[in-house]
């Protein structure tokens, strides 16, 4: 079948005109006039593929006079998603830092937009909003008698916490996060019984000034270490009535420190 032909058939098929033609192939109406007259023997790849995208003709009918002349739904919908994929892709690699998850997102929007489905952009959007919060779990610990360490079965279930506060505010690393409960009322007042705890574990391969939660005895302690001009480290309570005692380096690298308190949650 001659090409002129073809794109004739095709317009006729489909009720369009040669500006609306042009229009999907972003082109000006001489090219598609040269289309056909025959000046220009066949159009481009890309031009096929706005075709099948626009208006679910099968590119392959187009390009080489195979198959039916219309996309079914479903190899239309198929065709849809593959292009948002490919478009996200391209898309996603000028931006660096970009996760998994986000890239997936971008492309599930660009899907959703093509398909013209409401429905399927919500849920896009929705996904990203998900993958803006942290779960992090929360541990509860037995006061005394079992080793004070943090495992999945001590997780009683999970607070959400913003994305951007964890790592772009705080600097944390939200796979390196903890939640507990604190126990006593040894730091009050900055810290008062069950009050919400957030660790970062991360610290307890390194310490600076602040308050710890550590192992001692089978049970989970809060308590502040404080460098002292001589070198030694005071390990002590805020709450008066709670002493104080005064270790060498090499004491406090023997304590089971499991995380450094950064944030806790008080109720009113």
């Amino acid at each position: 079948m001659a090409f002129p032909q073809k794109l004739q058939i095709l317009l006729n098929a489909t009720g369009k005109t040669r500006a609306e033609l042009a229009a999907v192939f972003g082109c000006n109406r001489q090219r598609i006039d040269d289309l056909f007259s025959g000046r220009v023997s066949k159009i481009r790849p890309g031009e096929a593929e706005l075709a099948a995208e626009h208006w679910r003709v099968n590119p392959q009918w187009l390009l080489a006079d195979e198959g039916e002349m219309f996309l079914q739904p479903e190899q239309h919908a198929h065709l849809l998603r593959l292009k948002s994929i490919r478009d996200g892709t391209e898309i996603t690699r000028d931006v660096p830092g970009l996760t998994a998850q986000e890239q997936q997102q971008i492309q599930q929007l660009f899907l959703a937009l093509k398909s013209r489905n409401a429905e399927m952009v919500r849920a896009a959007l929705g996904a990203g909003a998900d993958q803006e919060m942290i779960r992090v779990p929360r541990h509860a610990l037995p006061a005394a008698g079992v080793q004070a360490q943090l495992s999945d079965d001590t997780i009683v279930d999970h607070l959400a916490f913003r994305r951007h506060w964890l790592t772009g505010v705080m600097g944390l690393d939200p796979s390196q996060l903890a939640l507990i409960d604190m126990n006593g009322d040894a730091m009050a007042p900055t810290v008062a019984q069950g009050d919400l705890l957030l660790l970062d574990t991360r610290s307890a391969q390194s310490w600076r000034d602040g308050l710890y939660a550590i192992a001692v005895n089978g049970m989970l302690v809060v308590r502040r270490l404080c460098q002292r001009l001589s070198g030694q480290i005071e390990i002590g309570a805020d709450n008066p009535f709670y002493g104080v005692e005064t270790l060498d380096a090499q004491q406090v690298a023997r304590l089971d420190i499991v995380g450094r308190v950064v944030w806790h949650g008080h109720p009113l």
